[in-house]
């Protein structure tokens, strides 16, 4: 598996690849080691995720791995075609794929996200508005979409 990491303002984003595909992004907060190991696709996931965070992309083209059942692979297309700098409600994309009662396992299946930027889920907000949870912390969600919103 190729390891590649992007730095940024609150920490470092790592990037877990394998041939053709990524399999994880997470955030580390501090400054810690990771052992890289680089391929022509795990650079080109790297650029994709730097051209985001400097506001230069606004959709990711690399492919990426999804587990789960037909609800999860639904859901998460759904979120994927969530517009750069806009937000969607748990309630919204359980509508959307016609799952009406299903906010909660919405919220679910995002807490469990492998491969959060790429899977936007930092773009999913509670029903008010506010901003909700975000499996790396709410202050890497709250700068994604400030970052989504210049």
């Amino acid at each position: 598996m190729d390891c590649e990491v992007v730095d940024f303002p609150l920490g470092r984003i790592v990037i877990l690849c394998d041939e053709d595909r990524v399999v994880r992004v997470y955030f580390l907060k501090d400054r810690e080691s990771v052992k890289r190991s680089h391929s022509i696709f795990s650079k080109k996931v790297a650029r994709e995720i730097k051209e985001y965070l400097n506001g230069k992309r606004k959709r990711f083209t690399v492919k990426f791995s999804v587990n789960g059942s037909k609800f999860a692979k639904r859901l998460i297309k759904a979120v994927c075609e969530i517009p750069y700098g806009e937000t969607r409600s748990y309630g919204d994309l359980a509508k959307i794929i016609d799952r009406p009662k299903a906010a909660r396992a919405v919220g679910r299946v995002m807490a469990a996200n492998r491969v959060p930027i790429i899977i936007p889920c930092h773009r999913v907000v509670k029903a008010d508005g506010s901003i909700g949870g975000y499996s790396a912390g709410i202050d890497i969600k709250r700068f994604l979409l400030k970052l989504e919103q210049k």
